[in-house]
């Protein structure tokens, strides 16, 4: 789980078969999601997403390398509004 005293919201979306748990950070709005089968637990689904975002805390190596590569995409183009 991310540091303690985090609290994790966890969504379920359910369609047909499958479901789809997302993983909420609250303290820095962090996501991560898992698809699987609607006939499984929410816990056993909800575990997946909660312990990814473990490895996407912000303290993390991966957090910064993602950081950091999104700081080096060329920025939007911007829109102009005909007049």
């Amino acid at each position: 789980m991310p540091p303690r005293g985090t609290e994790v919201y966890v969504e379920f979306v359910v369609q047909g078969a499958f479901v789809k748990a997302t993983a909420i950070d609250s303290k820095t709005g962090i996501e991560a999601s898992v698809i699987g089968p609607a006939a499984a637990t929410r816990a056993d689904i909800a575990r997946i997403p909660a312990s990814r975002l473990r490895g996407l805390s912000t303290s993390s190596g991966t957090f910064n390398a993602l950081k950091a590569r999104i700081r080096s995409l060329p920025a939007a183009p911007r829109q102009v509004v005909a007049r």
